[in-house]
């Protein structure tokens, strides 16, 4: 059994917590503690394996206790705050600086469709840092010989994955960079619902290296790190930032499987990819497929690693090529970043590739006429039917996809709802052509983002100037 230790000032919220982690079967509720100054005192007599913590709290407060904890008795500390929203998160951060190793909201029981959920986080991560070794602060750095990095091309882009541990990994790491640091960072942390926000501001005020939330339209500029904002996948096209609203990934919103497949198609070998610390296994697949593309790929290893799960994972794979520990971390990026240029330089410099479109419609007359227009400039693969062009698409994932709608098995707007359902195809760009004038059909290919909508008959140089612009 998993022995817990609830800290909280309000005697109604530790009942909620009690009952809650009850439902998790494997965890014991050891003892109750209502400030700072009786959580020290609790945990030195209970010895739980997680105390979950309140910040703010009479006497002593939770940073005070945190920091006396993890002084006499390092223990694993879930932080569980009502502080999000209310702009005081960074009360929550600072929590993670002095040693905890988990932030999350309070449950809200007014919000009905996120009340479980919310619960269920708070009983997971009891259940994922129980069983960590924490040590005294500040950590001994671990002397190790150098790890040997290098990138085929001058970096484009770096993306970084985190969960469980990640804010404090992402603060040790990013604060190491320099504001001149030459490579854009686009960032998915996975984090309690109303943190992102706060835990950009606590990193942004610790870094020189600029650190934001990332917009729709955004372009990656040189040490600028963009984060994923709250419920929305990060995905980068045609160099500029796509946030996407499709549906979650193994669960998750944003997930770095869809950020690492997009960095994929956009940048290849001049990519770099990074899983930190966390739980499950979200980002192995989108950082292998950066990895057959020839880009630099790394996991956090398991010494300091708060939950080795997602690295672990990315490393028994073959998708992350090396293990570097926390502190290996930045002085690698800094080694890679020496090559770094921008996006557009670094792109112009990479070996021509032809682009690959698939052109999918089940009139013999139309790819023969979209094969006459393209085929001087593009690699073309051709599709009769919806379930060949899903089939088709998944496994050779195109530059782009000019899509019929009125076809066998499947129709466009299947076959586009599909493709935007799955974090390896999300981000491929799709040109619908067809003939179709229902409002309702046209509504769908919106709804599931096409890129491009052109009616039939073709005009012809309307298609070239739209597929040049979605696959130049």
């Amino acid at each position: 059994m998993i022995r817990c230790l609830i800290v909280d000032d309000s005697p109604t919220f530790r009942t909620i917590l009690r009952r809650m982690l009850a439902k998790a079967g494997e965890v014991e509720v050891v003892g109750e503690a209502g400030d700072g100054e009786e959580a020290l005192a609790r945990t030195l007599e209970l010895r739980p394996d997680v105390v979950t913590m309140d910040v703010r709290m009479p006497r002593r407060n939770g940073l005070e206790a945190i920091t006396e904890i993890m002084r006499v008795r390092p223990t694993p500390i879930v932080v569980v705050s009502a502080a999000a929203g209310d702009g005081n998160e960074e009360l929550s951060f600072q929590a993670l600086k002095l040693g905890a190793v988990e932030v999350l909201g309070k449950p809200n029981a007014l919000d009905v469709t996120g009340f479980d959920g919310q619960c269920e986080a708070i009983r997971r991560a009891v259940r994922a840092v129980a069983s960590i070794a924490v040590s005294k602060r500040p950590e001994r750095t671990i002397e190790r010989p150098a790890p040997k990095v290098s990138a085929p091309l001058p970096l484009a882009c770096i993306g970084i994955a985190a969960s469980t541990g990640g804010p404090l990994a992402l603060h040790k790491i990013l604060s190491a960079l320099p504001p001149s640091f030459p490579v854009p960072i686009l960032i998915v942390q996975h984090i309690a619902s109303g943190f992102g926000e706060g835990m950009t501001r606590w990193l942004a005020s610790q870094c020189t290296l600029k650190v934001r939330l990332a917009q729709r339209g955004d372009t990656l500029e040189p040490g600028v790190a963009l984060v994923a904002p709250d419920n929305a996948h990060l995905m980068i096209s045609m160099g500029r930032v796509r946030l996407d609203q499709g549906p979650p990934v193994k669960g998750l919103r944003p997930s770095a499987t869809v950020l690492f497949t997009s960095l994929a198609r956009e940048f290849g070998a001049a990519g770099a990819g990074l899983v930190l610390t966390g739980m499950g296994d979200d980002g192995a697949a989108g950082l292998k497929l950066m990895q057959e593309q020839g880009a630099f790929t790394a996991a956090q290893g398991r010494m300091s690693s708060v939950v080795f799960g997602m690295p672990e994972v990315a490393l028994r794979i073959g998708a992350a090529q090396v293990a570097l520990e926390l502190d290996e971390i930045a002085p690698a990026l800094l080694k890679l970043g020496a090559r770094g240029s921008s996006p557009a330089t670094t792109l112009a410099a990479q070996p021509s590739r032809r682009r690959r479109l698939l052109l999918a419609d089940d009139a013999e007359t139309i790819l023969a006429l979209e094969q006459a227009l393209l085929s001087q400039h593009y690699d073309l693969v051709l599709a009769r039917d919806g379930e060949q062009a899903l089939e088709t698409a998944r496994a050779q994932l195109p530059d782009a996809i000019l899509l019929d709608h009125s076809m066998p098995r499947l129709t466009g707007a299947e076959v586009l709802e599909k493709l935007r359902a799955s974090a390896t195809t999300r981000s491929i760009p799709v040109i619908m052509v067809s003939s179709e004038t229902d409002p309702a059909i046209i509504g769908a290919w919106k709804r599931f983002n096409a890129d491009a909508i052109l009616a039939k008959p073709i005009d012809k140089a309307l298609l070239l100037s739209t597929v040049r612009r979605l696959a130049p």
